[in-house]
């Protein structure tokens, strides 16, 4: 059910093309986004590559993403249960 959330935010990343190879109007989002941030973090951990904040970049992103939908997920399963 998340495929539709996630789907553009992957083709809108730099998992299959490079920053400076997407438009100039899409650099931005791509380069600011969970999905980007966590390839890179990745990419340069396992290419031995200066990691640089990637890697903080993706705590933070997965620590907001948490701190927002944990909750929601919590009330949904008491209105379930």
């Amino acid at each position: 059910m998340t495929f539709p959330l996630i789907f553009p935010l992957t083709f809108a990343s730099t998992i299959f093309i490079p920053l400076y190879k997407l438009p100039h109007w899409m650099q931005g989002f791509a380069n600011n986004q969970p999905v980007s941030q966590a390839t890179d973090a990745v990419r340069s951990l396992m290419l031995g590559y200066p990691v640089g904040n990637h890697v903080w970049m993706s705590l933070i992103w997965s620590a907001g993403i948490i701190a927002v939908l944990a909750p929601l997920a919590v009330n949904q399963f008491r209105k379930v249960a």
